[in-house]
């Protein structure tokens, strides 16, 4: 803490020395400054120090504080030659200039000398009571003291005969005093002193500037700090004011709030130390500012980052719990929905596992567009830009509207421009995401007449336009067609359900992808949707030389296949499947039991395994990490419920060749283990488990 009080007085010293050019006012002010520093009642300066005929002179210069002495001013004094006068000395009577201590008044002089014809001599009745090393701590502040004097004294004949001299010293000049400012802005550190015996206080420009002032904008002055400061953070550091004044302390550090000039709050960190005299009693308060609003600043946005990142993390974890605990149970009500419809041959039987399928799709759609919508949100859905097949993607996407609008009597038109490449670049997925949502809309709220589909080409984008001749929009409720949660339609008797998230999410996929998606409509006369996105001509991909596979039954015929699934509605619905493909399954029902097998019966006895991730015993994670040391080449695709592009990545980082989502869509299932049984057909593999050697 002392070290800190040292610089004070020097950064103190060092600005009054730097802020004045006039020679007169330069020593008054730095005498006034070093007896306020030091605690001596008076002072003066004696310049022209000179020796003649062994005796010393000097001119009385300066004087402050003895009024005797300052009516001598200008008058030469002998000085004593029992000092040299060269070194800085706290001198006792005896050594003091007599014609300078009539009445004996002083007993106790402060010698600093500035070059070898100035002197500052500090006086006082008393010993010092500071317990600074007075004798140390000016000297840099002399050196700086002298070459200011030279600058003054040689003024004007530098500015009559070395003007460019003048020149280059004013600039070096300014640029150490630009340095020094600098480097205390840099440091951002604003000086005080309260003396407590007298309530003076002084306030650096630096301690003002923070808070917008300029040094005369603001009074030195206690009620200054205590007008500026949060009247709570007021509290709290006179407490520690009166700690350090009952000697409970020595110092302290805190931080406030104080009011900026423009109104705001300016956060500083403020550290403190007691001065205190021979008997312990504090003399003075200093210390520094800091302003630390930046830093405040960036606590607090790491602070709302990582409530964000949480609240995101927890809503995260939170969508996929829900689509777990959704999609397994779904995945049993669709399955068992199938086979329902497919074995029973009454009329009236068959419509109802029809419709509970129905149903059951309905609730997985909803629950797809949550995810979506939350991968939106969250900025963290991704679009492909690979070759596809445009004429491929715009007929899955009709094949799938085209029985609903022949339900209900409408004229289905699709038409695509000749003009247009065969195979263009994007993201087959999403594209025909947001074709079957704009189409399915438009056959949702159409009673009767056509929707129609049209695919050309606009300047250098893919122009789809989808029209129908529904029931149309007001311009209010189109307004609100592209929010989350708004339908058109929002009262308790509904017609036609829906989460309203179809449509924000389609246009927010049309908009990664580089497009977007507009929409005029009237009431009762129809809606027309225009999605634009990106032409980009792509290379055709090359056709595959794969035999073709029946489109029903058989397709899986002679492949001998591992499952493990926990779940025996799941391993139900899942052998049913197989069953109908002509395949070989063997069921175990956790990660254990699938290892157990392999072990008993051997890696060449099956080409492929399905596995589930959530399992007791031991989960799909390690069991595929197993099997990839026991058997590298075999294949394992990975069955979840679990339907984040996180959990996906996670599936494929412990080994999995692919991870298909429930509820299983049988056509997808099949072609994704046609699709990995070519490409593993060809690749030897050997077990690793004792007793079976090479496979």
């Amino acid at each position: 803490m002392e070290r800190e009080y040292i610089l004070s007085i020097l950064y103190d010293l060092s600005l009054t020395i730097g802020a004045e050019t006039q020679l007169d006012t330069l020593l008054r002010k730095v005498l006034q400054r070093l007896l306020y520093h030091t605690a001596f009642p008076a002072g003066l300066v004696l310049t022209d120090n000179s020796i003649e005929n062994g005796t010393r002179y000097g001119r009385i210069a300066n004087v402050i504080g003895d009024h005797l002495l300052e009516q001598r001013n200008g008058q030469l004094v002998e000085l004593p030659t029992t000092s040299a006068g060269n070194t800085i000395e706290l001198l006792e009577h005896t050594k003091l200039p007599a014609d300078l201590n009539r009445n004996e008044k002083y007993r106790y002089c402060l010698q600093l000398p500035i070059d070898g014809t100035s002197t500052i001599l500090l006086l006082s009745p008393h010993q010092p009571a500071s317990k600074l090393p007075l004798t140390q701590i000016f000297k840099p502040v002399l050196a700086n003291l002298s070459r200011a004097i030279l600058l003054c004294r040689n003024s004007e004949q530098l500015t009559r005969t070395l003007e460019s001299d003048r020149n280059q010293a004013v600039e070096a000049l300014r640029a150490s005093e630009e340095r020094f400012e600098l480097a205390m802005r840099a440091a951002n550190d604003g000086l005080w002193d309260w003396n407590l015996q007298t309530n003076a206080v002084y306030y650096s420009p630096r301690w003002k500037s923070m808070l917008g002032y300029r040094d005369h904008e603001l009074e030195n002055a206690f009620n200054t700090w205590e007008q500026l400061v949060d009247a709570d953070d007021k509290t709290k550091t006179f407490a520690l004011i009166e700690d350090c004044a009952a000697g409970k302390s020595e110092g302290f550090v805190i931080e406030f709030r104080m009011r900026h000039k423009q109104g705001h709050w300016v956060f500083i960190l403020s550290r403190a130390i007691m001065v205190r005299d021979k008997q312990g009693q504090p003399l003075r308060m200093v210390g520094t500012h800091v302003d630390i609003s930046e830093r405040k600043a960036a606590e607090r946005a790491i602070v709302e980052k990582e409530k964000a990142e949480a609240t995101a993390q927890a809503k995260s974890q939170f969508l996929a719990n829900m689509s777990h605990e959704i999609r397994t149970p779904l995945n049993g009500v669709l399955g068992l929905a199938k086979i329902g419809e497919r074995e029973n041959s009454l009329g009236k039987s068959q419509e109802l596992f029809r419709r509970i399928g129905v149903s059951g799709q309905h609730l997985l759609s909803v629950v797809n567009d949550i995810l979506d919508f939350s991968k939106i949100d969250a900025g963290k859905m991704v679009v492909e830009s690979q070759p596809l097949k445009l004429i491929a993607s715009v007929e899955n996407a009709t094949n799938l509207i085209k029985s609903q609008a022949e339900e209900k009597h409408l004229k289905f038109h699709v038409e695509v421009a000749d003009e247009l490449p065969l195979w263009v670049k994007g993201d087959a997925l999403r594209l025909e995401q947001i074709l079957v949502n704009l189409l399915s809309n438009a056959v949702k709220f159409t009673e009767q007449g056509e929707v129609n589909l049209r695919v050309t080409a606009q300047d250098d984008n893919l122009l789809f336009r989808v029209s129908d001749t529904g029931i149309g929009m007001s311009e209010t409720h189109l307004a609100l067609l592209f929010k989350p949660f708004e339908q058109a339609d929002s009262s308790t008797t509904r017609r036609f359900g829906g989460t309203g998230l179809g449509m924000a999410i389609s246009i927010n996929l049309a908009k990664i992808m580089g497009g977007n998606i507009q929409a005029i409509s009237r009431i009762s006369e129809g809606s027309e949707f225009f999605l634009s996105i990106p032409l980009i001509p792509a290379v055709p991909e090359r056709e595959s030389n794969m035999p073709v596979i029946p489109i029903t039954g058989g397709r899986l015929r002679g492949l001998r296949l591992l499952a493990a699934e926990d779940v025996e509605i799941n391993r139900m619905i899942l052998e049913d499947l197989l069953d109908g493909e002509e395949a070989r399954v063997e069921f175990a029902e956790d990660g254990q039991q699938a290892l157990e097998l392999l072990e008993a019966q051997g890696a060449s006895t099956f080409d492929m395994v399905l596995m589930d991730v959530q399992m007791p015993v031991m989960d799909g994670y390690e069991a595929t990490r197993r099997i990839q040391e026991m058997a590298p080449g075999l294949p394992v695709i990975g069955l979840t419920a679990h339907a984040l592009e996180e959990e996906r990545e996670k599936s494929l980082a412990v080994g999995m060749v692919d991870h298909v989502t429930k509820p299983i869509d049988p056509e997808h299932l099949i072609e994704t283990i046609q699709r990995h049984i070519v490409r593993f057909s060809s690749i030897p593999y050997e077990t690793k488990s004792a007793g079976h050697g090479k496979i």
